[in-house]
């Protein structure tokens, strides 16, 4: 690889946070002209003075709003009654479960300071689906995680989220780790369950299927033996100069110069933004659009499915450019990143938020949101029904936030919550990319021990441009005797692939059933595994390999997010305009109403982005109410700071894209629009 193109983490957490920023802050700038331009139609509003305000305008920080706004700076007293703050949660996936582990800390805090429960927040996470976790989802084939000797069933795989790399961007979510008593520990037979055991995302020997054609070892290796080792490129339409590296590097190369106009912005000491525009002038294209039209010299049809084939899933380029700039740096981050998975899977990790959470019974399942109504200053109503029931009951809340997937909130009667155009617009159209997994339960662990010399002991993937696309090798179960039990993560895919072995996927919930209609998918599952690893050498033929499969095969599970109901897609893939017109938009809270979760962050698709918009929109909220209700600056402030370093909890710290500035301007505009008889 380039050297020129490893970027420090650091300095890669900065770019991503400062794009973030960027956009963020010509939102609010834009969103508060507009309120200005209005003029006297807004002055009856008591959120804003009249006369005076401000325009906001140039390529500077956004000011302090408080000197410009009443009521900031009021230091409200200690009430004589109790004030219960109820709040409404709406979802319990990592976002909902880590708001009530926010608040029950703000709880904590706020009696350590004042010696008092005067001013007290009480919530409710409500959950449509019946389990906890959403997007944190393990599959367990037997009925116990532990086994009768004490030791963790492995028989699991994770539907969703599972890994995580021990870096700066996931800081918090490692502190989230600590908080529950999660620890690094190396895999052991007295490992227990919620250790995080070490994550092998390569091997040292992986096999790859494109073409027809299996060949075992890196990519570098394989294309070590000749220019074009898997006959791709017989007609010549893919230049030499850049076939002879791998696609990834083609990739990398092509964006060098964003990444290091991007680097150049941070190193300015005025902090120029002139690497911010260059990305902005090229956000209305696709990966693919630009590679074709926009890049000298422009790469031909052949080139691009070439790289996108090995880069990620089929239409994996139709993804904005500006994200897959950024996307391009998830996975490239400095050798030696210590990456984890959760012994017992993901879905451990929100079983232990349940657990540690004050009340836990405060996780309603089965209770699917109906309605949500913005009804004035701290008064937003939802309604609800319970256990598919058709009538419903509803409760009013101080604040709402909303950690739902835009899809699953487009199916809710908001008609009354007063969300901004731009928000509806975002629930229609944002892209949520389809991904689909199946994990099977073999008899025997047998691509660990009888693939001969390819014996896969280091996990890693399987390459492929099957229907299968591509195979994960569980890091959890490396130590797995040879005739035990094992589980396989046979197919991981997105896109377009996901979405047509996803058709083979039953609806049913029946088990026995579902297996019944998944025959088709069972076959093609085999045959693809012994394609995948059949290369011609002794054992390791595709007959052979598929006799193998088959005797070892004993079930299967299939889970496709886009079929289920309460995902819609398994997570937020921005096009083109998208990051930069729908995400600010998401961001702004609707008077107390807010949307939370992995969309609502840069970070798409990690569990951290999901932790730090709860941390943005719980202060955002305090922000709004500080001046009237005591001890709301205090805990505001508080979550300004760093964790001290006695006490690293994952709570403190506002995410590193968004500036107090920021936030303080975003409450600014939620007060004065759930004052407007229209929101924009």
């Amino acid at each position: 690889m380039d050297e020129t193109l490893n970027l420090n983490i650091n300095e890669w957490k900065d770019i991503r946070n400062q794009w973030a920023l960027k956009h963020a802050e010509e939102s609010v700038k834009n969103d508060w002209n507009y309120l200005v331009g209005k003029g006297p139609s807004i002055s009856p509003l008591p959120s804003l003075p009249s006369p005076g305000i401000p325009f906001l305008s140039g390529d500077h920080r956004l000011p302090d709003p408080a000197d410009k706004l009443p009521g900031d700076r009021a230091k409200p007293p200690e009430p004589e009654n109790d004030v219960v703050l109820n709040i409404g949660v709406i979802g319990a996936g990592a976002a909902g479960l880590f708001t009530g582990l926010l608040l029950d800390f703000l709880n904590k805090k706020y009696q350590e300071k004042f010696k008092t429960h005067k001013v007290q927040f009480k919530y409710d996470i409500l959950e449509a689906s019946e389990r906890v976790g959403g997007r944190l989802f393990t599959y367990n084939f037997d009925d116990s995680q532990i086994k009768k000797d004490g030791s963790v069933n492995r028989n699991y795989y994770d539907v969703g989220a599972m890994r995580f790399p021990d870096n700066p961007v996931m800081e918090r979510l490692f502190r989230l780790f600590n908080y529950l008593e999660m620890r690094k520990a190396n895999d052991t037979p007295n490992s227990k369950l919620g250790d995080l055991l070490p994550y092998y995302i390569k091997g040292d020997k992986e096999p790859w299927h494109f073409n027809g054609t299996t060949k075992w070892g890196d990519y570098a290796s394989i294309s070590a033996q000749g220019l074009d080792p898997w006959k791709l490129n017989e007609d010549g339409k893919i230049p030499e100069d850049i076939l002879k590296k791998s696609p990834g590097d083609v990739f990398n190369g092509i964006i060098k110069t964003f990444r290091e106009k991007l680097m150049q912005d941070k190193a300015t000491s005025d902090k120029s933004s002139e690497g911010w525009k260059y990305l902005m002038k090229y956000d209305d294209y696709s990966a693919r659009s630009y590679l074709a039209l926009a890049h000298h010299p422009a790469l031909n049809y052949e080139t691009i499915q070439w790289m996108e084939a090995f880069n990620g899933g089929t239409e994996w380029y139709d993804q904005a450019l500006s994200e897959a700039v950024l996307e391009s740096l998830d996975f490239d981050w400095q050798p030696g990143t210590d990456w984890r998975c959760i012994l017992g899977g993901s879905g451990v990790l929100a079983a232990k938020m349940v657990q540690k959470l004050k009340n836990p019974s405060s996780v309603q399942t089965s209770t699917a949101v109906t309605q949500i109504k913005n009804k004035g200053e701290k008064q937003v109503e939802i309604a609800y029904a319970q256990d598919n029931n058709s009538g419903g009951q509803s409760h009013t809340y101080n604040a709402v936030f909303s950690s739902l997937p835009l899809g699953c909130l487009q199916r809710i009667d908001t008609s009354e919550a007063k969300l901004n155009y731009g928000i509806r617009q975002a629930m229609r159209a944002l892209s949520y990319g389809p991904s689909g997994k199946v994990g099977i339960k073999f008899k025997n662990p047998w691509w660990l021990y009888k693939l001969n010399d390819a014996n896969l002991k280091h996990a890693g993937l399987g390459h492929s441009d099957l229907s299968i696309r591509t195979c994960v090798y569980p890091s959890y179960n490396l130590q797995t005797p040879k005739e035990e039990e094992a589980v396989l993560l046979c197919s991981y895919t997105w896109q377009q692939d996901a979405l047509r072995l996803s058709s083979l996927v039953s609806k049913s919930k029946d088990l026995k059933n579902k297996w019944r209609e998944e025959t088709e998918l069972k076959n093609v599952l085999i045959h693809d595994l012994a394609r995948l690893h059949a290369d011609g050498k002794p054992g390791r033929t595709v007959d052979e390999l598929e006799d193998l499969i088959r005797d070892s095969y004993l079930e299967h599970f299939a889970f496709d997010w886009y079929q289920n109901p309460h995902s819609v897609g398994a997570f937020a893939f921005f096009g083109p305009q998208q990051f930069r017109c729908s995400w600010p938009k998401i961001i702004q809270p609707s008077g107390d109403l807010a949307i939370i979760g992995e969309a609502a962050s840069p970070h798409h698709a990690w569990v951290v982005g999901a932790l730090e918009s709860a941390v943005h929109q719980v202060y955002s909220w305090l922000n709004q109410h500080k001046g009237k209700i005591h001890g709301f600056s205090y805990l505001a402030e508080l979550l300004e700071e760093n964790p001290p370093t006695d006490d690293p909890n994952p709570f403190q710290g506002l995410p590193p894209y968004m500036r107090t500035e920021t936030c303080k301007w975003q409450s600014v505009l939620a007060k004065a629009y759930r004052e407007m008889p229209d929101y924009m």
